[in-house]
């Protein structure tokens, strides 16, 4: 009897349907933010040293797959740019950023400046790249990228 209870519990378990894991770097809009900055070296890090690292080009990718898991999607050239326009974004941010969530989307205002959307994909937060990105600079991006595609034809 014993064994037959054993039985139905473990069948049980390993029957579930259902279960999902949501990494805790994504599990809210401030956690995926700062999992960006932490994908580059970023966290915790002053305006001041931003903005030297910056001016000294020492602002590198060091954890690529989180880098890319904090976005909806990333897989192109235009991708990456606008990637690196958000992290600039949040990196000289400095405390000023205001989010407002509604219905599985979060807006965070970065002062006057810039909207960093994200939407909620079960339990984590993703970045939305284009909604992230003014227009005028998408364009700038995607002219950048294309007389860069036609240089190496």
């Amino acid at each position: 009897m014993r064994f037959l209870a054993a039985s139905l519990v473990l069948t049980g378990l390993l029957g579930c349907d259902g279960v999902h894991h949501v990494d805790s770097r994504y599990a809210t809009p401030e956690r995926t933010m700062a999992t960006l900055l932490a994908s580059y070296g970023l966290a915790d890090k002053s305006l001041a040293e931003v903005q030297s690292l910056r001016r000294t080009g020492r602002v590198h990718v060091r954890d690529v797959a989180a880098r890319q898991s904090c976005f909806e999607r990333f897989d192109t050239a235009e991708d990456e740019a606008m990637a690196g326009y958000v992290v600039a974004v949040l990196a000289e941010a400095d405390g000023s950023a205001r989010p407002t969530l509604t219905a599985g989307t979060a807006r965070v205002a970065i002062g006057d400046s810039a909207t960093i959307v994200l939407h909620d994909h079960e339990g984590s937060w993703r970045i939305d790249l284009p909604a992230s990105v003014p227009v005028t600079t998408r364009e700038a991006i995607h002219q950048a990228v294309m007389r860069t595609g036609n240089e190496h034809r």
